[in-house]
């Protein structure tokens, strides 16, 4: 590859393949625009949307979604199958946590997630230089490893190519001060640019960001600042820097890739189209039943506030209509004639349009994955075994999006273990618990403490802790734990010496249920050593005669869409009978 952009065509090709991209790009980015604006309402700001959204379906579903993929950061959990390494995975393993909690990885999953909802999201990762260190005379810069999104509206790929993977180049522009680009010494002649226009994107398109801003021009930017192009071509290996305006250079950086081999860019996408390299978000599917329902919502709102009650009178009932106007709420007043009095009505909302609009929600929840139930709404059925079986078949529809989370995850992960592991300046200073007492031993992590090839360690790098736990969920889990795991085998612990701690665990169960008179219940105190042994000497033990007796009990209760569709029948002119009648007029669970 040419060194300079005067050297042959390869430069304006790769420019023009960009621009072609970037126009194949724009609808994807002008569908996204307009279901941001959706979610965002009409209340956002200015340049939300035009009309009202009085139910908020899209923002609902993914605020759902969100709270079951990215609930918190990703905790690494580092393993080998080799005994020996445990000492070195542990190392890695407390030094890669530390660097999570400083980069704040669990809210940067957490904006490229949301980005997946609407499209796609995109994650660059690199060092990023945070000071310089002297080493045998020369200057090195000492770096941190970052991971930062990267919006749509900035982001090009190949799109010719069947695969991400197989894309022959891939890239994000930024903007940086012009002062910064031509002083940092970085960038090759540099002293020549000039400051670039804030602009749209490619197609006279707006951009995500300008919704709550507006349109920046250099007006409104406190210093001259300039686009650059960042363009990975992993056949070569290289990244481009360049700007975003030249078609013809200059080059202001080439260099070589020195990071992990999948490259600087990762992609989080929650839906496989066939012979397609973008990929199909969720919002794309429910996008057509939010904006339906809105319309029929907002047109019951207007046939609402449409509707009148009027009366009308005859000329012989003129005092008598006159009196029932000056008369108060519950006052009695004498009327000549009540019959000349008739009571119209006009307007109002109709019955078929409200229970379309019933429908439409229940359409929507169906195909968002019954959001119902994922998002703890309202009961679905009339029993709590039948509501639970619906969860866990409910939870089926987020596994393909957790696992891809979950895999987005891992790559990440792995990146900042080669960065940790590889990068000759990073130091990490880490504390060591240990077990059993109340101690921290100060660590560091450097290249001393690593040695040999990343690859050779075997080492399996797992995301953990991203799934967002209730006090509800700790407190049935901590139930089953006790319950099912240490009471069968009591004996067993305390032929070993081993005592179940009773006064943490009814101390667990007032915190998770939020009951702090649990652990007044009983008084704690300790056992004398003698007792301790009896104990041990004399488990208890279960009568070898048990009677046990089931009984269910089905307190049925009136679900929402059991009610909606009594209700739907009700409108559209149908009897409601029996038990459905029933259910419509029960309180829900």
């Amino acid at each position: 590859m040419p060194a300079a952009a005067g050297q042959g065509n390869w430069f304006s090709k790769l420019t023009s393949a960009i621009r072609q991209s970037r126009r194949a790009l724009e609808p994807f980015r002008e569908n996204r625009l307009a279901a941001i604006r959706q979610y965002v309402g009409n209340h956002y700001s200015n340049d939300g949307t035009k009309e009202k959204v009085p139910v908020p379906l899209l923002a609902m579903s993914i605020r759902i979604f969100l709270r079951h993929l990215v609930a918190r950061r990703p905790a690494a959990l580092i393993t080998s199958q080799r005994p020996e390494l445990k000492p070195v995975c542990y190392r890695l393993e407390v030094a890669l946590n530390r660097l999570l909690d400083e980069i704040n990885l669990g809210h940067t999953l957490e904006l490229a997630a949301l980005d997946a909802m609407f499209s796609v999201g995109f994650m660059k990762i690199g060092l990023e230089p945070i000071g310089q260190v002297e080493i045998n005379g020369s200057s090195h810069d000492v770096g941190q490893p970052f991971v930062d999104t990267v919006d749509l509206d900035d982001m090009v790929w190949d799109v010719a190519a069947k695969s991400f993977e197989r894309c022959a180049y891939v890239g994000d522009r930024y903007r940086l001060p012009l002062s910064y680009v031509k002083e940092s010494g970085l960038y090759e002649g540099a002293a020549d640019l000039t400051a670039s226009v804030r602009g749209l994107n490619e197609g006279e398109g707006n951009r995500a960001e300008d919704i709550s801003r507006g349109t920046v021009t250099e007006d409104g930017e406190y210093e001259p600042t300039i686009d650059l192009w960042d363009i990975y071509m992993p056949r070569e290996n290289v990244m481009l820097t360049f700007p975003v305006e030249g078609e013809t250079g200059p080059i202001l950086r080439q260099v070589e890739w020195s990071g992990p081999e999948a490259g600087p860019y990762r992609r989080l996408g929650y839906g496989d189209v066939p012979a397609q390299i973008n990929p199909l978000a969720p919002v794309a599917l429910w996008m057509d039943i939010h904006t339906l329902a809105n319309a029929l919502y907002r047109k019951l709102g207007r046939q609402g506030e449409r509707q009148k009650d009027n009366l009308g009178y005859g000329a012989a009932s003129a005092k008598d209509a006159q009196r029932l106007q000056e008369s108060s709420d519950g006052e009695v007043f004498r009327m000549d004639n009540p019959q000349g009095l008739t009571q119209f009505k006009s307007g109002g909302i109709d019955p078929q349009n409200l229970a379309f609009f019933i429908h439409s929600r229940d359409l929507y929840s169906w195909v968002a994955g019954n959001l119902d139930s994922l998002g703890g709404l309202s009961p679905q059925s009339e029993t709590l075994g039948q509501d639970e079986m619906l969860a866990a078949s409910s939870s089926k529809t987020l596994e393909d999006l957790q696992d891809r989370t979950l895999n987005c995850s891992k790559e990440l992960l792995d990146s900042l273990a080669w960065f940790l592991w590889y990068d000759p300046l990073i130091e990490v200073f880490m504390t060591k618990r240990i077990e059993g007492a109340d101690i921290e031993v100060p660590m560091l992590y450097s290249p001393e403490t690593r040695e040999g090839d990343f690859l050779d360690y075997n080492i399996s790098i797992e995301p953990c802790s991203m799934q967002y736990r209730a006090p509800a969920q700790r407190l049935m889990m901590l139930r089953q734990i006790w319950a099912q795991d240490i009471i069968p085998i009591l004996p067993l612990l305390q032929a070993q010496g081993v005592m179940p701690e009773v006064e943490k665990y009814l101390r667990s169960l007032a915190k998770y249920s939020n009951m702090p008179e649990i652990a007044e219940l009983v008084s704690f105190t300790t056992p004398s050593l003698a007792e301790q042994h009896q104990a041990i000497g004399n488990p208890m033990r279960q009568s070898p005669v048990t009677r046990r007796e089931n009984v269910r009990i089905n307190r049925s209760a009136g679900t929402r869409m059991g009610k909606d569709a009594a209700f739907a029948q009700t409108l559209m002119g149908a009897g409601v009978q029996g038990a459905e009648a029933r259910a419509a007029t029960k309180p829900g669970l």
